[in-house]
């Protein structure tokens, strides 16, 4: 009979050679890939941060140039902004201008005014419930602030009830009694809602950036509690936003909004992004 061939295998000892040698290749080989993948997870954390924070201010950008003249405010110490937005605007008929059969001039008292210009339509048509405002100075300029009308004194704002033709209807008419929000150059503005961005600072990217709407004008300050907000951006370390009206130049304004961002993990530096946007104030 034939001897059976002994087993042969790998020792005790040869497998923990073996389990070593393969620990020391491996940490060897994660010293040289572990920087390349940790510079494309920064960069790819940068460019999202990056992409998210350009998104949110460009849209921010775009509805303060629709602003209503004059009426941007900063609130909460730099961490807000407010404005009243507007939809379309043209021309109104004045005593002036000399008043034809079937017109109105804003300033006979009548609740009804002509429209002199073009008559806005599709999306920006006037509508029942928008605000007519003449002549916004400024805010806590009397009477020429909107925001009072959203305080409950109407004072170069009024409500429109209804549309005919290029004559548009109100619900009062206090610009006869106001007769120094009159603009020469005869404009109108039509506001449909109060607007603000908030942001809510937090660490390592908690934060959020809030955007707010309510129809009509409401008063000056933080949006009230029943307001809506609805998220813009998230993982917010801070915001900074400012206005500055510009003394030697007539009608004109510099709104800037700062945007820093982290991801959550907090291992990546934050992402700060700045935009300016130069606004008309000319009411």
């Amino acid at each position: 009979m034939r001897r059976p061939h002994p087993q042969r295998g790998f020792t005790l000892i040869e497998a923990i050679v073996v389990i070593v040698v393969l620990g020391i290749v491996a940490s060897m080989v994660a010293v040289f890939i572990r920087m390349p993948v940790l510079g494309y997870r920064d960069s790819a954390n940068r460019a999202e941060l990056a992409d998210i924070a350009d998104l949110t201010l460009r849209r921010m950008g775009r509805e303060i140039r629709l602003a209503l003249p004059n009426s941007i405010n900063v609130i909460n110490n730099g961490q807000g902004v407010q404005f009243l937005m507007t939809k379309s605007g043209g021309r109104y008929l004045a005593t002036a201008d000399g008043v034809g059969t079937g017109q109105t001039a804003l300033d006979a008292g009548a609740n009804q005014f002509t429209v002199v210009s073009d008559m806005p339509t599709g999306s920006q048509a006037i509508a029942a419930n928008d605000i007519i405002v003449v002549g916004n100075y400024g805010i806590g300029y009397t009477p020429g602030d909107a925001y009072s009308y959203g305080a409950g004194a109407a004072t170069n704002a009024a409500r429109v009830t209804g549309v005919n033709g290029n004559t548009v209807l109100l619900a009062a008419n206090p610009f006869a009694a106001n007769p120094s929000v009159l603009m020469e150059g005869s404009r109108f503005f039509v506001v449909t809602s109060t607007v603000w961005y908030v942001c809510t600072a937090g660490v390592r990217g908690s934060g959020t950036l809030t955007r707010y709407e309510t129809t009509g004008i409401a008063p000056m300050g933080a949006p009230a509690g029943a307001v809506v907000g609805r998220p813009l951006a998230q993982r917010v370390n801070g915001c900074n936003f400012d206005y500055t009206a510009f003394a030697n130049l007539a009608n004109s304004g510099l709104v800037s909004l700062s945007l820093t961002l982290q991801m959550p993990t907090g291992d990546d530096p934050p992402v700060a992004l700045t935009h300016q946007i130069n606004v008309m104030n000319s009411p």
